[in-house]
């Protein structure tokens, strides 16, 4: 049988609900929605962690591991953002939370999806590096934490003003535009804060290297900078003509607006 004919049945020959079927029905959108969260960020954890890790020696570390970042969101954007946005980053949702894009239900769901997928993307690169010493390129600071707040908040609110406005504007160069976003961001911090940009792309590597310092500022920098960008594109930047158009077409459907609909 066909595989999209295997989907369109809700019970298979024994009444036993196939889980499958549910999966991607619209009842197990939100599940669906998790673990694209969770797989997106150990994805981006291996792969970015991985560049950095071995390119640390080379003369090139700082754009190698920017583009590394950038790419990946690209790809993963690209890949899964019809599945639950790809948020991939808790400032990101923290963001999309306060611009009134997602409830705070799915929210807490894409965090907990985006911590946990942290921790293991770091577990399966410390198996990969078993035999070296690196510490799964933990973001460390090279300046005081008050600086390093201001700068992860800076780099996310570039960041989440990005995704609130593009994504319904140019929706089809959106995860091009993000990225040059994440890379932007990255080029700037990395000599800085390590560029963290994403508490999750943090905790994954501190939680599986045991490596703190001064983690705190990875939770409250990304994060305020997230909610800054979302409530600055809601009540100051906001394109007036795309809102107008969505609402418009959301209340056809008896919808709440979402400007920032999934890729």
């Amino acid at each position: 049988m066909p595989f999209h004919k295997s989907l369109q049945m809700s019970k298979d020959d024994s009444g036993v609900t196939n889980p499958l079927t549910w999966l991607v029905s619209s009842n197990g959108d939100l599940v669906r929605s998790f673990l694209a969260e969770f797989i997106g960020t150990a994805i981006l954890v291996i792969f970015t962690c991985g560049t950095c890790t071995a390119t640390s020696q080379n003369p090139d570390t700082l754009v190698s591991t920017a583009l590394s970042f950038g790419l990946t969101v690209a790809c993963l954007v690209f890949t899964l953002g019809h599945v639950s946005g790809c948020h991939i980053n808790p400032a990101v949702t923290i963001g999309l939370l306060v611009n009134g894009q997602i409830n705070l239900i799915r929210s807490i769901v894409y965090m907990i999806a985006q911590l946990t997928g942290g921790i293991a993307g770091a577990g399966l690169l410390h198996v990969i590096l078993k035999d070296s010493k690196s510490n799964l390129c933990a973001t460390a600071l090279k300046v005081d934490p008050i600086q390093g707040i201001i700068v992860e908040c800076l780099i996310c609110f570039l960041l989440v003003l990005t995704v609130c406005n593009v994504c319904q504007s140019n929706p089809e160069i959106a995860p091009i535009i993000i990225a040059l976003a994440v890379t932007t961001g990255h080029l700037f911090a990395i000599p800085l804060t390590s560029s963290s940009m994403n508490t999750a792309r943090s905790f994954g590597p501190a939680v599986i290297a045991n490596f703190w310092d001064h983690h705190w500022v990875y939770w409250v920098g990304p994060l305020l900078g997230g909610a800054l960008g979302g409530f600055f594109h809601r009540y100051i930047f906001i394109n007036k003509s795309i809102y107008d158009q969505c609402e418009t077409s959301s209340k056809a459907n008896d919808e709440t607006p979402n400007v920032t609909t999934s890729i």
